[in-house]
């Protein structure tokens, strides 16, 4: 899955794609936070694209696997939302 992702990124990169946006709702969460924490790295030179901000949304995510990337993340991400919602209470977390 990761090697998917950096290619489609090198691709977004060479048309000219400076910064991108990633939004990983339910399981789509789990693997966009496994491959932000590894490859955190990548968007930290200038030359590379830049990571906006990164939306998880009702994420089916494991907690410590999520905490163990969440530093990774917002070190190079400019912002990061959590949102997770369950009736009746909800739980936002926004880091900017």
């Amino acid at each position: 899955m990761h090697d998917h992702l950096k290619d489609f990124m090198a691709d977004l990169l060479s048309i000219g794609i400076a910064r991108v946006n990633f939004i990983g709702h339910s399981m789509g969460a789990r693997a966009l936070v496994s491959f932000l924490g590894a490859n955190s790295h990548v968007f930290n030179a200038p030359e590379n694209m830049q990571l906006g901000a990164v939306l998880l949304p009702n994420p089916e995510t494991d907690l410590k696997a999520f905490l163990d990337a969440s530093s990774a993340i917002s070190s190079v991400a400019e912002s990061v939302t959590v949102y997770a919602g369950m009736c009746p209470f909800s739980f936002l977390l926004c880091i900017n």
